[in-house]
């Protein structure tokens, strides 16, 4: 059996870094963009790719500062879970790339090891500019966190076990 593949993409108010995270995309059978009020048309911008099954899930427009004192990303983030129609999910936020191979081999990786239920990749650091093939790995002085970009996990996690992503998490605040 091979499972199917979700990402879900965060995202507020970055279109050249949302078209750049959209374009790394590769191997997934369904987009999700979580939309935290960006003030542009995202679902324009979304439509010069060509992204399987793709939905958009949208809080209304908001401003940074708002947006810091009223989180609403992990209500977003679960959303956008509902909405996904796989049997794995990954995230990705817009200012993050995913590596060429990255979602096939996740993806492969929980269709082997059927008791796993999450995977996890490594995280590698470039500027604007650089060339992400020899781009160093990042070092944090602990075992690297969970971050979008590389983890991927069974979707039955959230619709079975009723693990959710906290309601008021501030994450994706990033500086406009």
């Amino acid at each position: 059996m091979t499972g199917t593949l979700a990402v879900i993409v965060a995202s507020y108010n970055r279109p050249r870094m949302l078209s750049e995270c959209l374009w790394s995309i590769h191997g997934a059978d369904q987009i999700v963009i979580a939309d935290d009020g960006s003030d542009f048309d995202v679902a324009a911008l979304a439509g010069r790719f060509d992204l399987p099954g793709l939905e958009l899930v949208s809080n209304p427009p908001r401003s940074p500062e708002r947006r810091m004192l009223e989180p609403q990303n992990g209500k977003l983030i679960n959303r956008a879970l509902k909405a996904v129609q796989t049997d794995y999910v990954g995230y990705l936020c817009d200012d993050d790339l995913f590596d060429a191979e990255w979602p096939t081999n996740a993806r492969a990786a929980l269709d082997y090891y059927r008791d796993f239920h999450l995977v996890r990749g490594d995280w590698r650091l470039f500027q604007d500019g650089e060339t992400r093939k020899n781009a160093p790995l990042c070092k944090f002085g602990f075992q690297p966190p969970l971050t979008a970009g590389n983890f991927v996990h069974r979707v039955s996690g959230a619709t079975t076990e009723n693990c959710w992503w906290g309601e008021r998490s501030l994450a994706v605040h990033d500086c406009v």
